[in-house]
């Protein structure tokens, strides 16, 4: 769709790419906004910040939802060219967008009460470092909502109860309820989108469990956590941080096949 016109183009994927770059300076007249080298102070500059409730502009009207990021990069395009936007925004209806500027005419700050509970500890009470998130495909006035530590703490004690039951394997893989909760909804079963809050935070949560370094080679999950952690700093732009982490446990499964060597072990 060819912006401000009723006309479609096909075009391959590197087109794509440069044709949404133009799109996106058309659109906003080519003023993102850059964030200067002091973070502290562009925080600071800022009207609202996480966790609080705004009303946003849409098409001439008026949606409450919660500040989720502030400076927030949309796209890999947006990182490619070093932009962000003021706010990623969670409307009480379920979309997620973003504001292009940090005005009254595309924010302001909103009184409405939080129309959801957390579906897991059904509490609608919430802070900025314990928000209700939905980052899958549940949909609905209440399916999906969740607190953030709410997802973490199911995570973790439904790992202990598969792991109790099955110790010495890899139980996020094995038998009929084999998905991740660390990963996806235990609702729908839907993975969380990969630059979420849900994400990075359960994404953490995992790794923490596992980031003792002889447990790389003591239980087969950690593996699997080491490398989704390692995706998940990729993802945000850390990869010398990931290539430590990996660093790190070749480092201690060498020395371990060796000793297996020495020990006439397999």
């Amino acid at each position: 769709k060819i912006w401000g016109t009723d006309d479609t183009i096909v075009m391959d994927s590197v087109d794509l790419i440069e044709n949404l770059v133009k799109t996106f300076a058309v659109a906003y007249n080519d003023e993102h906004v850059s964030v200067p080298t002091n973070l502290t102070t562009v925080k600071q500059s800022l009207r609202f910040d996480v966790g609080d409730r705004v009303e946003c502009n849409i098409d001439g009207r008026r949606e409450a939802g919660i500040i989720m990021k502030c400076w927030y990069q949309e796209s890999m395009v947006s990182q490619d060219r070093n932009e962000y936007f003021p706010y990623q925004i969670q409307l009480d209806i379920g979309h997620r967008i973003f504001a292009p500027e940090d005005t009254d005419h595309c924010v302001t700050k909103s009184s409405a009460p939080l129309p959801y509970s957390c579906y897991i500890c059904c509490d609608s009470e919430f802070t900025k470092d314990n928000l209700i998130v939905r980052d899958c495909a549940c949909r609905g006035d209440s399916s999906g909502w969740a607190h953030l530590e709410c997802l973490k703490s199911w995570a973790k004690s439904n790992l202990a109860s598969r792991q109790r039951k099955k110790p010495g394997f890899d139980v996020l893989q094995i038998g009929e309820d084999s998905y991740n909760p660390f990963e996806s909804c235990k609702m729908c079963r839907q993975f969380f989108d990969h630059r979420s809050l849900s994400k990075s935070v359960l994404i953490d949560a995992w790794y923490d469990l596992f980031k003792d370094i002889s447990d790389f080679t003591r239980y087969p999950t950690a593996i699997r956590a080491t490398f989704s952690k390692c995706r998940l700093e990729i993802d945000h732009g850390d990869v010398e941080k990931a290539k430590s982490i990996l660093s790190e446990k070749i480092r201690f499964a060498r020395v371990i096949i060796e000793v297996g060597k020495r020990r006439g072990e397999s």
